[in-house]
Formats: C-alpha cells, sequence, structure tokens
C-alpha cells in the first residue's frame, strides 16, 4: 500500500466505482449528482483467468499471501458473477457496467470486436472531468479491442529499468520489499508503480491493471517455477498446451 497516497481499501474504492458507474455513465442528458466531500482513490487490478478456488483465502492450495491479507483486512465476497465466460464482453462490462449485447460487434479484426461508441461516457471520463489522475496499463490484446479504453492515459510497454529516478526505485523497493528485475512482468507491475508515485500529492487516481500472467501459456520464472510441482494425470489436455503459444487453439 502505497504511504500517504492509498486512502481506502480497494473494494470500499470499487463499491465507490460501482456507484459513480450507476450515476455518470452514459447520462449526458441528465445534470451531474451532487458530489460528495469524499473522494476515493480506485485501483483496479484483473488478474486475467486465475482461478478464485486456488488461493488461499478461498481454501485453495496456492501460495497467494499478499492477497490473502487483503482479503483479511478488506471484505471478500464469496459468490460473484460474470455476465460472459470470457474475455471481450467481460472486459465490455467491466469498463463500461453494460451488457456485451447492448453494442455491436463485428469480426474484422480476426477476433470478436464489440464496439463501444466514442459519445458512451465511461467512468475514467467523468472521474477525469473531476480531476483524477486516470490511467491503465493492460496486458491482454484482446481488451484493447472494443473502445473500452476512453479517458484513460494507456501505459505503454516501455523499458522502465532505464526511466526511473533512483528515488523512484527506493520507494517501489520500499513497498515491494522487491528489487527491480529485468523479467517483462516485473517492469508491468513497476510501470504500474512508477505511474502512482507520479501522482502529485493530494489528487486522487483512478489506475487499472490488467494482469496477464495466470493466462496461458504458462511461462514463470525460474524462482516460481522451482515451486510448482505439476501432477500431469490432473491436466484435461497435454501439458504442452499450457506451456507452448504455437500448441494454443481458439
Amino acid at each position: 500500500m502505497l504511504p500517504g497516497k492509498v486512502l481506502s481499501l480497494i473494494l470500499t474504492a470499487i463499491l465507490a466505482l460501482a456507484a459513480v458507474l450507476l450515476t455518470d455513465c452514459g447520462r449526458e442528458e441528465k445534470p451531474p449528482p451532487r458530489q460528495s466531500d469524499t473522494r476515493f482513490n480506485v485501483v483496479l487490478i484483473v488478474s486475467d483467468a486465475l482461478r478464485q478456488d486456488v488461493l488461499g483465502c478461498y481454501g485453495g492450495e496456492a501460495r497467494t499471501p499478499n492477497l490473502d491479507r487483503l482479503a483479511g483486512r478488506g471484505v471478500l465476497f464469496e459468490n460473484a458473477y460474470a455476465t460472459s465466460p470470457w474475455t471481450p464482453p467481460s472486459a465490455v462490462t467491466i469498463f463500461t457496467g453494460n451488457y456485451a449485447t447492448n453494442y455491436p460487434c463485428s469480426s474484422a479484426a480476426r477476433t470478436l470486436q464489440i464496439m463501444v461508441p466514442d459519445e458512451e461516457v465511461l467512468l475514467a471520463e467523468v472521474l477525469r472531468q473531476r480531476g483524477y489522475d486516470t490511467a491503465l496499463k493492460n496486458e491482454n490484446v484482446q481488451v484493447s479491442l472494443h473502445n473500452c479504453f476512453q479517458g484513460f492515459d494507456v501505459l505503454e510497454r516501455s523499458r522502465i529499468a532505464d526511466d526511473l529516478t533512483d528515488e523512484a526505485r527506493d520507494s517501489i523497493k520500499q513497498i515491494t520489499g522487491a528489487e527491480f528485475r529485468g523479467h517483462l512482468q516485473y517492469q508491468h507491475s513497476w510501470h504500474v508503480l512508477a505511474r502512482l508515485l507520479s501522482v502529485p500529492e493530494g489528487r486522487n487516481f483512478y489506475l487499472v491493471h490488467w494482469i496477464l500472467d495466470p493466462h496461458e501459456p504458462y511461462r514463470p520464472i525460474a524462482e516460481f517455477q522451482q515451486r510448482i510441482v505439476v501432477d500431469k494425470s490432473r491436466l484435461t489436455k497435454p501439458a504442452e498446451r499450457y506451456s507452448a503459444r504455437k500448441n494454443i487453439k481458439g
């Protein structure tokens, strides 16, 4: 947690985010609601393809101490429901608050492309108008095809190791307890942390990080690979499918 910056637990912030969605998005014809004196920071992390039943906080076998600690300090939902079992419509719902069937779609991009119109007012646009710093780091190309990122500064891939100041490196090390590493997934996370550290004190932020790590193909760094013992008899498909992109279909 960022000292002096994160003002509430993630869940509380997401509840506030949902309230804004219900009152603001897509309703230009009505006057804005009365603003509260309370303003929340929002950090929304989507861990793509992560099964909740493996997490420690749900009684699973995986070692997830940080998530378990967050669940213990906040509110843990025992039941949650998605509007779709796959990425494009789920992403559209997350960013718009609507069913994906509300929007036209095409397969022009060789995959399902649901088109959110430019005139749709999304949460990031509303919060940006209210002075929030709005940024998004997305690791799944499927999510970027539907015009859902309106109002965000999209953090593109970059060599964060070369861009970080010594002060930022020290701050991130203090927060995470880890030295910076060159692996791409570390760079994604450090890019997000560096953005948070750049937000001026006193300015609110809405940050989204869509993480792809739990999604196949599985290529963990050696440190984590050594911890994993896979019982191949429990896999529904050959083990190679899960680690070699060329074998993945659909």
